[in-house]
């Protein structure tokens, strides 16, 4: 926990309320650990809402001491259980640390936030398995309403693209995220005699498990000057891709929701990514769905729509007339009806 001022409760209480909220001294929130007492401000009645990454950063002992201590409800949160579940497709080997939260954590969680049926049922399959309790979860929604400001002009931004034909991948570029299955299909493509092909934009930040990509694509003649990397783009700067692009990709091996296809969406932009249950709740059927390890159906897919722009359009036409954007408030909403109905038994 960390003291914030008065000033910054104002300002925080102003952006979910709306209008001018003046807070009186002394300040609403002020927390100071350790060695202080550990029930701080709280008391029975109220609700703790983690949404964090609670098993790498948080004192999760204290959370349940407060819990058992003072009846304070806590409302968790869980975004995917890949340490345990695909553990050769995680940056660190923390398995066993991860597992043991999991299991805490639904133990003495009041309710668990699930940002997917997909992860809310790896969660329960997980849990039951390996100590048979049952939990209180729910599905919420995650927003995908997008910055209003204005997006500078693309040709400003990133001269490199300027009228340039270009699809778009919008992640961390790690093992798991998958990559390597663009750049396969595309040099399936040169080789197969196909010309005029479309850039390919990386936007995230390098992580970890991808020299061996990033070697090839600075070395490979085949596909030299089709890929570019992105990194620490601005809000404004990700809007012009997203709007300018032609599609986007997203061939993750996993995703316990899938933000950034919502994203896609948002912006009328078709996607081909990976066919898995969590992103299926994403699109429906506004998607074109891939298998993640087959290069000939990627590089189909790929050259079909670079090239065939009625049948781009057709797919661009029926997101404009069915996806609805998730704004953040409703996302919100649901988090705080939890909280509320949490606390309220706890009292």
């Amino acid at each position: 926990f960390f003291e914030i001022s008065r000033d910054e409760a104002a300002k925080i209480a102003t952006r979910i309320r709306g209008g001018t909220v003046r807070i009186s001294d002394p300040a609403p929130t002020v927390v100071a650990l350790p060695n202080a007492d550990p029930a701080g401000p709280f008391s029975r009645g109220d609700a703790i809402v983690t949404l964090g990454v609670d098993w790498e950063h948080k004192d999760l002992g204290l959370l349940y001491e407060l819990r058992r201590r003072l009846g304070v409800a806590i409302v968790s949160i869980c975004y995917d259980i890949i340490p345990v579940k695909f553990p050769h497709l995680w940056y660190a080997d923390g398995t066993q640390r991860f597992r043991d939260y999991l299991l805490g954590m639904t133990e003495h969680s009041d309710h668990v936030l699930c940002i997917s049926r997909c992860t809310q049922g790896d969660l329960t399959e997980f849990v039951s398995a390996n100590n048979g309790r049952t939990f209180a979860s729910s599905v919420i929604t995650l927003g995908s309403e997008l910055s209003a400001a204005e997006a500078e002009h693309a040709e400003g931004l990133f001269p490199q693209i300027a009228g340039r034909s270009y699809l778009l991948y919008v992640s961390t570029l790690e093992r798991r995220k998958n990559h390597e299955i663009v750049y396969r299909a595309y040099t399936r493509l040169v080789d197969g005699g196909a010309d005029d092909l479309p850039l390919v934009i990386f936007v995230g930040q390098a992580g970890w498990g991808i020299e061996g990509l990033l070697n090839d694509l600075g070395r490979d003649p085949r596909v030299r000057g089709l890929f570019i990397h992105l990194d620490n783009v601005s809000d404004a700067g990700l809007a012009t891709l997203y709007r300018n692009c032609l599609f986007t990709v997203y061939p993750s091996l996993y995703e316990g929701w899938g933000l950034r296809v919502a994203e896609s969406l948002a912006y009328g932009k078709f996607c081909i990514c990976l066919s898995s249950p969590s992103l299926t709740e994403v699109g429906g059927t506004l998607l074109v769905y891939a298998d993640p390890w087959r290069v000939d159906e990627w590089a189909e897919l790929l050259l079909r729509y670079s090239h065939d722009r009625q049948a781009l359009a057709k797919m661009e036409a029926e997101i404009r007339k069915a996806y609805r954007c998730v704004p953040w408030s409703r996302t919100t909403a649901q988090i705080l009806r939890i909280a509320r109905q949490c606390a309220g038994a706890a009292c």
